[in-house]
């Protein structure tokens, strides 16, 4: 009995592109048998829900929640006698 040349076993290079949220970088790595996607925030910003890394490991496609990632505010404190913008007061 032959193989049927039309089927074909799944791979990791048939999972989907995965989600790209605003202000994240995703890299895309691949091994034999699972994709992973790392997620980190651009510049002066912060995750703040879901993953660092998600996987796909099957035709059922990215397995966990996409890091997201918000402004980090910083507060500067310019000592006393001086307002939040660093005036005289």
């Amino acid at each position: 009995m032959f193989a049927d040349p039309f089927l074909q076993a799944w791979t990791v290079f048939d999972c989907p592109d995965p989600e790209v949220n605003p202000n994240t970088f995703v890299e895309v790595s691949y091994s034999t048998n699972i994709a992973a996607a790392k997620y980190e925030c651009v510049q002066d910003y912060t995750r703040c829900t879901g993953s660092d890394v998600i996987y796909c490991t099957s035709e059922a496609g990215w397995e966990g929640v996409p890091g997201t990632c918000l402004l980090t505010t910083r507060q500067v404190d310019y000592g006393p006698g001086h307002d939040v913008s660093g005036h005289s007061t």
